[in-house]
Parts: structure tokens; sequence; C-alpha cells
């Protein structure tokens, strides 16, 4: 019985999934993120921890890592990939390929279409057999990743850092201290001294305190607006036609307001609620099967 693993390492967390032939689930594992650029802790020993975590003994005929980041740094991201594979007992070579690879392929029955990307990072896609073929954003948080979960997530910061220097207050101030662990600061420098030195991925876990109060409060609700028009934009300035349907994926399209805006504005083919399963289809297809969506 073929054994096979997919592993989506993204900037948050990093899932692997190892099924058989039929897509049947074998094992499933969770660690920290192994983004090279953005992630907490050695994205090597996250992924060696899913891996292993996953697998249980078990030695994979094909295994497919979608790892975020990848294209700025191929060659270290697939070195890593394969030292990771090898310590947790893998021999058979990784493919690796980008997180947008198999967040596509884990939800369309079509090699055709585009996806919309907003997690840790952003990005818009248009694919071809499988293949991307043009793509949009995903610069990382200095240079771009507009409206992902970093750049959310900073301005939420920002405004709480504004609410309590005086300016425009708003109600996410009192869960963001707290998720900080300052609850009750109304001095501006507690918040400069909790958040000196802490990681873009960081900043995205401070995104949902806004999708949490947009609709109920004026600060919250422009910047998810915000957040709205910047990934559409993104998404219409891929070349080519608009027609085909948008796989959406990432954590902030899941569900709730800011899915909800992108819904009313394009066609939805899906969310890629389990990218991990792309990643199993893709290591399936590398050896002549073809696993169902």
């Amino acid at each position: 019985m073929p054994v096979l693993l997919g592993v989506d390492a993204g900037g948050t967390s990093t899932r692997a999934l190892a099924c058989d032939e039929a897509g049947a689930v074998l094992g499933r594992s969770q660690a920290g993120g192994a983004n090279l650029r953005s992630s907490l802790g050695e994205p090597e020993a996250n992924l060696r921890a899913a891996i292993a975590g996953c697998l249980q003994g078990r030695a994979p005929d094909a295994v497919c890592v979608g790892l975020a980041g990848v294209q700025a740094r191929r060659d270290e991201a697939v070195a890593l990939v394969e030292r990771a594979c090898a310590t947790a007992g893998v021999t058979a070579r990784p493919m690796v390929v980008t997180d947008l690879e198999i967040a596509f392929r884990s939800v369309s029955s079509s090699p055709r279409g585009r996806l919309l990307l907003a997690g840790t990072g952003a990005i818009a896609a248009a694919f071809d057999d499988w293949q991307p073929v043009a793509r949009r954003d995903g610069l990382g948080w200095l240079l771009g990743d507009t409206g992902s979960g970093v750049w959310l997530g900073r301005r939420v910061l920002r405004a709480v850092a504004a609410d309590l220097d005086g300016g425009v207050p708003t109600a996410m101030t009192p869960a963001v201290l707290a998720h900080l662990g300052i609850a009750g600061a109304t001095d501006a420098q507690r918040l400069v001294a909790a958040t000196d030195g802490l990681p873009p991925a960081a900043w995205a876990q401070l995104a949902p305190v806004a999708l949490a109060w947009a609709g109920r409060e004026e600060v919250a609700t422009a910047l998810v607006e915000g957040c709205g028009r910047g990934l559409l934009a993104t998404l219409r300035a891929l070349p080519g036609a608009r027609a085909d349907p948008v796989v959406l994926a990432g954590g902030l399209l899941a569900a709730g307001p800011l899915r909800a805006r992108i819904e009313s504005a394009v066609r939805v083919g899906g969310f890629a609620a389990e990218p991990v399963r792309g990643a199993t289809r893709a290591a399936a297809a590398a050896v002549g099967i073809d696993l169902p969506v």
C-alpha cells in the first residue's frame, strides 16, 4: 500500500498528512511554522516534528511539501526540507512547491483558475495545468503582502498605540493588551516594550481582533475594509480573463467579514480549508495516482 505524505509548511504552523492511494488518512500532525523569513522558533525543527509525528515510523513512497516563502530563497528552502525529511527518517526525495500550489490543488477540480490567499502573507495567482503562471504580491511583510495577517495585525497594533497615546479610542485595545500580557496598561510605552522585537508572524496573531470587531466599531471596520480593498486590488492585477472562479485560502478568508467582502465582489470556487490535502494530491500525481478532491 503506497503511503503518500503531504506537508503544508506555513508561516504560523506546519501541518502534515499521510494517506493511502484511496485518500484514507493514515496520520496527521501539526507543529510550528516553517517559513524561513517570518516564522517563530526554528523552521527546520518545526518541519521535522510535523513530518515525524505524522508518519509514526511509516516510510512514504512520495512526499510533497508546500512551503511559504520558497520562491525568494528556493535553494535554502529545498535544503531545509531535505534535511528535515532525512532526520525524520524519510528516504523518498521530497517535492518542494509553493504553498499556493497545494492550496489551489486542494479545492479545484480544474487545473485552471485563480487563487487568493490571505494568511500570514497575502498573494494572488493564476493557474494553468496546476502550475502558477502569474502572481501578484506575495512580496513579504516589508515590501508587500497587502491585506495579509501581518499587514492587518500591524495596523491593529498601530491603532491601539494611537488609542493609548491619546488618539482615537478603539474597542480592540483590551484584547490586544491581554494578548500581549499587559492587560490594563494605559501608557503607550508599555505597548512599545511589549512589541519590541516581535517577529512579523506574531503581528499576524492580532489580525483576528480586527475581524472580531469589524461591523461593531469604526476603527476595526475601517481596517478590515482596507484589507478587503487591498486583496481585491491584488487579485484584479492578475493578467488575463477574470471569469475563472477564485479559490480562497488562508486563515483570514476562512469565514467572517473579510471573506464576505471578497465573495461580494468575485465568483468564489471554494475555500482551501486543508491545503495539506493538495500536497498529498501532488505527491500522488508524482507517482501516477489520482487522488479525489
